[in-house]
């Protein structure tokens, strides 16, 4: 991987949660620092829990003005919605007050539901603001200048760190899946296991599931795996990090992510680079890295029996498994962080020059 400098962006300053929180916004700045070098980075979380992060947002305000003092000119925001999006628009705007450069850089795929219940013209109003707006995606990119008039969005992706790992040969006769997210009822979890379960006795020695993350849904995904009896067929594994998480996704031959809405989710592009085929709904990010029937399979959000199709698919043709992830490594290529790193250090040698 290609390291720039020390100094290659000396003025600008990062924020977003404490890098050791779980999730693809401390993953994706944990490879900004691998790509970029030293960087300057402002927790705005902590990754205990909300008390501790309180405090954390409380001293990311109070420090602010003391890196304008010691010459940072640009604020470059990492952030979401829910509580992320209230947080980020004060300390931008508190930089902007500062005569700090302001770049709000959005990390959610279901910002159209999110910021219908924000309400639109608070959203423009703040977005307009900015001196950029990064989108992970070119559809997100133009949702935002349609529906907000925003003439100041730039397209940057999440980088992904491609390794010598690669999916293992799998000569067994199951069909291995692999579903590793953040878990709540929207990730489409729901619906894989419900697929599974109705068919379970169809499925039992053909296919085994991985499931890797935790979250709001966790819970309740152990309780139905225990309740429909799939144990046999279903491991959980929770939360999955470093060295354990790229031994699960080598170990796996199709990716799946049954997703309401995304963005760009790092763990399909983590799949992909180590050349893993994918079934995934067609949203979001989703749907530009995903070629139906070339690199993955498209399935209907909320549809249970459409994920069984696909897996079948798989199951009937496993022949198709190394063509799409041969392909998906292809793809996966234009994600490397010393690639995603150059978008970024244009990105904000732009912003220089139009200020002088």
């Amino acid at each position: 991987m290609k390291r720039y400098s020390k100094n290659t962006l000396p003025r600008v300053l990062f924020a977003g949660p404490d890098l050791r929180s779980r999730g693809g916004i401390a993953s994706v700045m944990g490879l900004y620092k691998k790509a970029l070098g030293e960087i300057s980075y402002l927790p705005t979380t902590h990754f205990r829990n909300k008390a501790f992060s309180v405090v954390a947002f409380a001293m990311a305000l109070i420090k602010l003005p003391f890196y304008r003092l010691k010459g940072y000119d640009t604020l470059h925001a990492h952030g979401s919605v829910r509580g992320s999006w209230p947080r980020k628009s004060l300390l931008l705007d508190w930089a902007r007050f500062l005569g700090m450069r302001t770049v709000h850089h959005i990390h959610n795929g279901a910002l159209q539901k999110h910021f219908a219940a924000i309400g639109p013209d608070k959203v423009a109003r703040s977005l307009r603001k900015r001196d950029a707006v990064v989108a992970l995606t070119q559809g997100w990119a133009d949702y935002l200048r349609r529906e907000f008039g925003l003439t100041n969005v730039v397209v940057i992706e999440n980088p992904v760190e491609f390794t010598e790992a690669t999916r293992k040969e799998n000569s067994s006769g199951v069909l291995r899946l692999l579903f590793l997210s953040t878990i709540d009822h929207t990730k489409g979890l729901d619906e894989l296991l419900a697929a599974i379960a109705r068919h379970k006795d169809e499925l039992h020695g053909r296919v085994h599931l991985d499931v890797g993350g935790d979250g709001s849904g966790y819970r309740d995904a152990l309780d139905f795996i225990a309740r429909h009896g799939i144990e046999n067929i279903v491991s959980t594994h929770g939360w999955m990090s470093g060295e354990p998480k790229a031994r699960l996704i080598e170990s796996n031959d199709v990716f799946v992510l049954p997703s309401y809405a995304e963005g760009q989710p790092m763990s399909l592009l983590e799949a992909m680079a180590a050349g893993l085929a994918a079934i995934v709904t067609p949203v979001g990010g989703m749907a530009e890295v995903i070629d139906d029937g070339v690199n993955g399979i498209f399935v209907t959000p909320k549809d249970s029996e459409s994920i069984f199709e696909a897996i079948k698919f798989f199951i009937a043709h496993p022949d198709a498994i190394p063509e799409m992830g041969k392909k998906n490594r292809v793809i996966a290529a234009k994600f490397l962080p010393e690639r995603v790193a150059e978008k970024v250090i244009a990105l904000h040698k732009s912003l220089q020059e139009k200020k002088k």
